[in-house]
């Protein structure tokens, strides 16, 4: 998984054109604690979707505005029915009371 991780970081950064420093030669491997850290984060990293979260979280908010764009019209059409109903209501009680 952690390989994926990179290849699809690895992709990323050559394709916004990002310089990355290549000596050709493998670099010294790190001390065994910080290899732990290391892999703690990535683990962190792919556990909470970072790579593909974005799109996932885009397209979250897309639902969310458009389940909200909805309700708001939906609100819309119920205070202006309720605002009919309380004319109509008020005109009733304005007919009733010239009557008696």
């Amino acid at each position: 998984m952690t390989c994926h991780f990179l290849g699809f970081l690895e992709k990323e950064i050559k394709k916004d054109g990002i310089p990355m420093l290549d000596t050709g030669d493998n670099p010294d491997a790190p001390a065994p604690r910080e290899m732990i850290d290391l892999e703690v984060i990535l683990i962190t990293f792919n556990n909470t979707e970072a790579c593909g979260g974005t799109l996932i979280t885009e397209r979250l908010l897309k639902k969310n505005l458009s389940v909200l764009n909805w309700a708001t019209d939906n609100y819309k059409w119920i205070a202006h029915c309720a605002l009919m109903s309380l004319k109509q209501s008020q005109h009733r009680v304005k007919t009733f009371l010239r009557s008696s």
